[in-house]
């Protein structure tokens, strides 16, 4: 039996800490911990295949948060989280919706399984994250958004570790108020690919 945990569930529910998700929850629904302030540890089932709209919005002291496999982030699932430091996305994973760590100014570590399947990284997703300093993108992403790094302004080494260059429809991926010194690392192999390919060619691209 699946459960869906429903919209707007805890919203405003400024006294919680702490929550265990149940196992038999597999969509989180939009809105569900919206403005949580006080949540600071959420364990998130393996069953979980959906996260909605806004789910952790405001969530301002979540800290650290572990994203099971096959898991969709609608847009905005964690909206100025700005307490949020660390996400780790385990295994597998489907994709990443529009602006779904925007404005979370703590964030400093973004980690992917080395078996991730995230293939899309939808636009705006990291935009306002002023804590980026390095981020890596596995090698299954094979379409990047737009705007996905606006105003990172720290944000100076990203690393690409797909061999073919994923898709983009503008360089502005990471052009807008990123680091004047950003440099992309790509697979040695396809660094002449990277450095030829349209828009990607545009930036600082060296081999690893």
């Amino acid at each position: 039996m699946s459960v869906f945990l429903g919209e707007d569930h805890f919203e405003d529910c400024t006294e919680l800490t702490s929550i265990t998700i149940p196992s038999t929850v597999t969509t989180i629904g939009d809105y569900a911990f919206d403005a949580c302030t006080n949540l600071n540890n959420v364990i998130i089932p393996s069953n979980v295949t959906s996260i909605g709209k806004y789910a952790f919005q405001n969530c301002s002291n979540l800290s650290s948060i572990t994203i099971p496999s096959k898991v969709t982030l609608m847009d905005y699932a964690f909206y100025k989280c700005t307490g949020l430091t660390s996400v780790t996305f385990l295994s597998s994973g489907t994709l990443f919706m529009e602006c779904a760590f925007k404005y979370c100014t703590s964030l400093t570590n973004i980690e992917f399984s080395t078996n991730s399947y995230y293939h899309r990284i939808d636009d705006h997703a990291f935009q306002g994250c002023t804590g980026l300093i390095s981020v890596t993108i596995p090698s299954n992403v094979n379409s990047i958004g737009l705007l996905l790094f606006l105003d990172c302004t720290n944000l100076a080494n990203v690393t690409v570790q797909a061999i073919s260059p994923p898709f983009t429809s503008s360089s502005n991926m990471f052009l807008y108020n990123t680091s004047p010194s950003l440099v992309i690392s790509v697979p040695s192999a396809s660094l002449a690919d990277y450095q030829s390919e349209h828009y990607w060619k545009d930036f600082t691209i060296v081999g690893y």
